[in-house]
């Protein structure tokens, strides 16, 4: 029997219709010289070209923040996709594990918040979004646990609102088939490579996760929100935005190859949140190298000898990312800025930390992260403030942007 040939999915159409290329080992694309005519082909391992439907049309994209060119493949409305050849899909996946982004995104809108203070379960909630106490600015979402039978409210921990992050990066900034592994989630939470040593117990922590996240609906209707910013979908001003869908539409797949088997997911469709996030321009992005947390040294430069890191340390981590990022651009934009100061009570209540004798070491890892951050010039510096009375301890600190 032939072997056949497996498929890797390069776009999807509007209804969510996966796009196939069919190739063994490699999808080629050439511009021609002066020109803007494309020639594409797919060869295998032994040299031999396949060729592909006729219709079929390439797509470009530009990211406004990276720069970077995405090309995609659209093959004819009347091209027949066999079921089989979509099952065939993780036979990519081997190929993808160098496949990490350069940017970290994170959504910073009052949803994403609320997901952390009780809104899963809590029925329909109008979150107010802006405006004045007379006439707000209301988004109406319903949050739902579908694997919770009782549905009784609940929050997002800080450490699932991390990987969900990093999910939505690999999406934005990964590879264009948005096939990931869990090993590939913690390498992109902590800025690494696809060669540095990743934990099972890590990697239990985020399978875990993104199984719970993917079971979370959202139904949202942000047409007021979409008015008042004037936010646009193909140049057309936006009249009414309601999206229903999964926090992470993910679907899991395994993959068996050379002897291996890998288990791995691919998101289906643009997570409801993120897209929203996109629409009303509340994503925070900063560079993955960020994450790497480094240690500095008594010049307060960068070595190249990394931080340990934990599901604790990764909270902390994008805690801090998150408040100091929002006051850099706030600071750009000129808006009213949020305060610079951040507390070490309202730090560890967020990420789950007990105030224990763990918090010292919990403590003295914010200073770490920020000596990185201040060596990498993301920030000035800090200062530590003293809590007043005697025998005060450090209770916040105070960062220089």
């Amino acid at each position: 029997m032939k072997e056949p040939l497996f498929t890797a999915t390069v776009a999807r159409d509007e209804k969510g219709k996966p796009i196939v290329a069919k190739g063994k080992v490699e999808f080629i694309v050439r511009l021609a010289k002066d020109s803007d005519e494309f020639s594409f082909s797919l060869k295998d391992e032994n040299g031999k070209c396949y060729s592909v439907p006729e219709g079929t049309k390439l797509k470009m994209s530009t990211d406004e923040i990276t720069g970077k060119t995405n090309i995609s493949i659209q093959y004819p409305d009347d091209y027949n996709i066999d079921e089989s050849d979509i099952q065939a899909l993780p036979q990519l996946l081997p190929r993808l594990k160098s496949t990490l982004p350069c940017f970290f995104t994170m959504s910073n809108t009052k949803l994403s918040t609320e997901l952390e203070n009780g809104l899963v379960n809590d029925g329909e909630t109008g979150l107010k979004v802006g405006g004045t106490k007379k006439r707000p600015l209301v988004t109406i979402v319903t949050v739902t646990d579908e694997s919770d039978a009782i549905h009784s409210s609940k929050s997002l921990t800080m450490f699932q609102t991390c990987v969900k992050n990093a999910a939505y990066s690999l999406y934005k900034y990964g590879h264009s088939n948005h096939v990931f592994t869990p090993e590939m989630i913690v390498r992109t939470m902590n800025g690494k490579t696809e060669t540095e040593y990743v934990s099972p117990q890590q990697v239990g922590a985020v399978t875990k996760a993104l199984n719970e996240l993917s079971f979370i609906r959202i139904r949202i209707d942000a047409t007021q929100e979409a008015k008042a910013r004037k936010a646009e979908i193909n140049g057309q001003l936006i009249d009414t935005y309601e999206r229903e869908g999964y926090l992470l539409p993910l679907e899991r797949i395994k993959i068996s190859a050379g002897g291996k088997t890998v288990e791995g997911y691919q998101i289906i469709k643009t997570p409801v949140e993120l897209e929203y996030a996109e629409m009303t321009r509340q994503l925070i992005t900063v560079k993955s190298e960020l994450l790497d947390i480094k240690k500095v040294n008594k010049a307060g430069k960068a070595t190249v000898v990394s931080q340990k890191s934990n599901d604790e340390r990764i909270a902390v981590k994008m805690y801090l990312l998150s408040r100091i990022k929002v006051m850099i651009e706030d600071q750009q934009r000129k808006k009213p800025k949020q305060s610079n100061i951040i507390l070490f009570d309202t730090l560890f209540e967020k990420t789950g930390i007990t105030k224990d004798n763990n918090s010292r070491i919990y403590k003295n890892y914010v200073y770490d992260v920020l000596d990185f951050w201040t060596a990498e010039k993301f920030i000035k510096g800090y200062t530590k403030r003293k809590k007043q009375g005697k025998g005060g301890g450090i209770d916040a600190i105070i960062i220089d942007l």
